[in-house]
C-alpha cells in the first residue's frame, strides 16, 4: 500500500489522522500508570481531532500549508501508535504474572511525555495557520480588497465552536460586522483598508493559497462551507 500523501486530498489525510488519533485512546486503556501525560494524550487526540474535521468541513481551510501540516500530523500519530502499541503489547504479556504500571522516570513515561508535548506543539501550529487564513476575502491588490460579513461569521463560528478561537480578521473586523450573518450581495462586502487586508506573515489574499491548493488535490467549486449550514459535525470546544 502508498503511503497517503498531499496528493490524496485533506478528505483521505483527515480520515487517516482521525482513524489513528482514535487508536490511541484505545491502546491508553490498555498502559498503566503514567497517569497525566496518558490522559494528556486522550485529551490532545480529542482536540486534534475537532481541528482536522474542522479543516475537512471547511473548504476556506483547504490551502498548501494546513494540507502539509495535516499530513505532518497523520505521520506522527502513526508513529506513537506504534510506540504507544508496543507499550500495550509489552503491558499484555506482563499481565499474566503482575501488571506493569509505569512510574515517573521510566523510560516508557518519558516517551509519553515527549508524545504529549509534540501533540500540543503540532495542535498549535494547525491552529494558528487556521485562524490566520484571511476567510471570505475577495478582490486584488489593483482593486483592492472586500470581505463577505456571510462567509465569515459563519466559518468563524464553526472555528469558534472547535477550536476555541476566533479567525484573526474576525476579530479585526468584529465592529464592522452585522449581528448576525444574512446571505448577502455585492454591495454588502464591507471594503477593506490596506492594513486590514495585509495579514503578518501571511499573502494578503487567502484565495491565492486556497486556489494552490485546490489545483493541487483537484478540488474545484465556490469557497463557503461543505455541506448544509448547521451540519458540520464538529463537537464543541471543551478546554476541560
Amino acid at each position: 500500500m502508498f503511503p497517503i500523501t498531499l496528493d490524496d486530498g485533506i478528505h483521505v489525510v483527515v480520515k487517516e489522522a482521525v482513524s489513528t488519533l482514535s487508536d490511541l485512546k484505545e491502546l491508553r486503556k490498555e498502559i498503566h500508570g503514567a497517569i497525566k501525560p496518558l490522559n494528556g494524550i486522550v485529551k490532545e487526540a480529542d482536540r486534534l481531532i475537532r481541528s482536522l474535521t474542522l479543516v475537512r468541513d471547511v473548504p476556506d481551510f483547504h490551502t498548501t500549508a494546513v494540507g502539509q501540516q495535516a499530513v505532518s500530523i497523520m505521520r506522527m500519530c502513526a508513529l506513537y501508535y506504534g510506540n504507544m502499541a508496543i507499550m500495550a503489547a509489552e503491558n499484555r504479556r506482563m499481565n499474566i504474572f503482575e501488571p506493569k504500571v509505569l512510574r515517573k522516570g521510566d523510560h516508557e513515561t518519558g516517551v509519553l511525555e515527549n508524545m504529549l508535548n509534540r501533540l500540543t506543539d503540532a495542535r498549535t501550529v494547525l491552529v494558528n495557520q487556521i485562524i490566520a487564513i484571511r476567510v471570505g476575502l475577495y478582490g486584488s491588490d489593483r482593486d483592492g480588497f472586500r470581505i463577505s460579513p456571510d462567509v465569515l461569521i459563519r466559518v468563524n463560528k464553526l472555528a469558534k465552536t472547535a477550536l476555541g478561537r476566533n479567525l484573526v480578521i474576525y476579530d479585526q473586523l468584529k465592529d464592522k460586522l452585522p449581528v448576525k450573518a444574512k446571505k448577502g450581495h455585492a454591495d454588502d462586502l464591507i471594503k477593506l483598508k490596506d492594513a486590514e487586508a495585509d495579514a503578518p506573515d501571511h499573502p494578503s489574499s487567502s484565495r491565492t493559497m486556497t486556489d494552490e491548493w485546490r489545483a493541487t488535490v483537484g478540488i474545484s467549486g465556490a469557497t463557503g462551507i461543505a455541506g448544509a449550514p448547521g451540519s458540520s459535525g464538529i463537537a464543541t470546544h471543551d478546554d476541560a
